[in-house]
């Protein structure tokens, strides 16, 4: 996996922390979450590119 994808067990851990609040800053969550936006944009393109003919 490459620093910007994320496992799908990650992902979940990372929303179950912001949920219930595991978290020491504003400045760790921003990080949790701007994480999370990457891994989901690389997954939806790499699903895009699957998708496309040849």
């Amino acid at each position: 996996m490459s620093a910007v994808e994320m496992s799908r067990t990650d992902a979940v851990a990372v929303v179950q922390r912001i949920m219930q609040a595991g978290y020491t800053s504003d400045d760790e969550i921003d990080g949790w979450l701007d994480r999370l936006d990457r891994a989901v944009l690389v997954s939806a393109d790499a699903a895009l590119r699957e998708s496309l003919p040849g």
